[in-house]
């Protein structure tokens, strides 16, 4: 029996949508937290900066998306950072750091 054009048309908008759908409660969780929330790429890049890391860090996203971590003007724990990204590396998951340690230029301490 084949398909109609119509179902063939509306199933990958359906896939769309509910990708899109997806998307948007990803946004609204991460957009709710309450706590500093840096990702960073394998690479050491800095993929994602939320609100609360740019008022506490006093550091716009746009300054630092896309540049490595050490570019960021933050003193960080970087011997921690760096193993944590090895081991994501190594296991090609995520890892979670809490309560990472930094110092801003201005010598305001932090974590």
């Amino acid at each position: 029996m084949r398909e109609s054009g119509l179902k063939k048309k509306t199933e990958p908008r359906k896939i769309k949508d509910e990708v899109y759908g997806a998307y948007q409660r990803y946004q609204k969780l991460l957009t709710s937290l309450t706590s500093i929330l840096i990702v960073v790429k394998a690479d050491g890049t800095i993929r994602y900066w939320n609100a609360i890391a740019e008022v506490e860090l006093g550091i716009a996203a746009s300054e630092v998306l896309e540049r490595p971590l050490g570019e960021c003007p933050v003193e960080w724990e970087t011997p921690r950072i760096m193993k944590a990204l090895a081991e994501c590396k190594k296991s090609d998951q995520p890892v979670r750091l809490d309560d990472v340690r930094f110092r801003l230029k201005d010598g305001r301490k932090g974590y």
